[in-house]
């Protein structure tokens, strides 16, 4: 007999769309972190169109299970299609003229949340350029952020699967086989010295949108006006704790902020964080601005204020995080880059084009 989860999508093949959404519902109801009835009701709320609804349930699914980027990047697409001057970030019609062949990948927004998108996409593009690729993708956060328009990908080129360091030996030629005309599936956490060649296409396409540049910008004059050295302090909390996701402790960046203080020109604290009010009290010393205190944050990317500001921070101190890494690969002007180090028991200085994007 098949399962509840089966005859749902049964159902939906059937377009029986009233029924698979009745019966994904009683199984969300008794099974409530069941990611595949969760996600899968959400897609079915999008494909008929119950657009209000789709966003209050993708809303209480991130809560639910935020290590889950998918219901994450389906809720970030689904209000940043209503922001004025984004819904034009429409794909491009797929074009063959000078390139040798194309590169796509199907997941991207499904493995892993932002940060890790950008390290994807960002290897997409290196990968295109260097062999002369077209890059086509789904429909992704980065489209509506930064303006791309690259061409849907299909369902017609063969998959590879990341493999240890396959894919970054392959751009770099190291080694004689190439993913032209494939579809990749990896998370693309290379460590960046081996990418440092792409360090200005990297950092030149993460240009935010222009609908969005004057409310980014204007945060960042308004940090600008309280001091003249911007340093930040990346604190993820909500879905960090176990494994490569360890959580540094405050006394860490506490320490740290006690011996660059002093050496700086008026300097002013912006703290990005998902649980800023988990964290701020242990900082009041140096009076802490977080992104509401200086601007009303963007529907659907919420997370946007912090993230520019890491990367124009003169000053940036990290979390274990793709979020906040990511970031400082593209920031361009900071003076120095701090991480927790769990070795060392402090912060300790990298280079981002130099570096493990994961500490152990």
């Amino acid at each position: 007999m098949d399962s509840p989860l089966e005859q749902a999508r049964a159902l939906i093949a059937q377009n029986e769309f009233d029924k698979a959404e009745e019966l994904l519902g009683n199984i969300v109801a008794r099974q409530p972190r069941l990611f595949l009835a969760r996600y899968l009701l959400g897609q079915l709320l999008e494909h008929t169109h119950q657009v209000r609804k789709a966003i209050e349930f993708y809303s209480e699914t991130v809560k639910l299970l935020p290590g889950h980027a998918a219901p994450h990047t389906r809720l970030s697409i689904l209000r940043l299609r209503e922001y004025p001057g984004l819904s034009s970030s429409a794909p491009c019609k797929a074009a063959d003229s000078g390139v040798r062949g194309r590169i796509s990948m199907s997941t991207l927004g499904m493995n892993g949340r932002f940060g890790n998108q950008l390290l994807q996409y960002g290897f997409l593009r290196m990968y295109a350029e260097s062999f002369q690729l077209r890059v086509e993708t789904p429909e992704w956060i980065g489209q509506y952020i930064y303006g791309f328009n690259d061409p849907r990908a299909g369902n017609d080129l063969p998959g590879i699967e990341e493999n240890g360091d396959f894919f970054v030996k392959s751009l770099n030629s190291e080694v004689p086989e190439t993913l032209v005309n494939r579809d990749i599936w990896g998370f693309c956490c290379y460590h960046t010295l081996a990418l440092s060649g792409y360090r200005d296409l990297f950092q030149s396409i993460y240009t935010p949108a222009q609908a969005l540049m004057p409310q980014l910008e204007q945060a960042h004059m308004a940090l600008k006006e309280r001091g003249s050295t911007i340093i930040v302090l990346h604190l993820r909390r909500g879905d960090f704790g176990e494994g490569i996701f360890w959580v540094a402790p405050e006394e860490w960046y506490i320490n740290w902020l006690e011996e660059i203080w002093g050496q700086c020109d008026s300097p002013v604290l912006y703290i990005a964080s998902d649980e800023p009010d988990k964290v701020l009290a242990a900082f009041k010393a140096y009076n802490p601005v977080i992104a509401t205190d200086i601007s009303s944050l963007i529907p659907g990317i919420e997370f946007m204020h912090d993230f520019y500001l890491m990367t124009r921070a003169d000053y940036l101190a990290i979390s274990n995080s793709t979020f906040s890494f990511s970031a400082s690969m593209i920031n361009r002007n900071a003076k120095c880059f701090f991480r927790p180090d769990r070795t060392m028991q402090k912060l300790v200085e990298y280079d981002p084009w130099n570096a493990d994007v994961f500490l152990p």
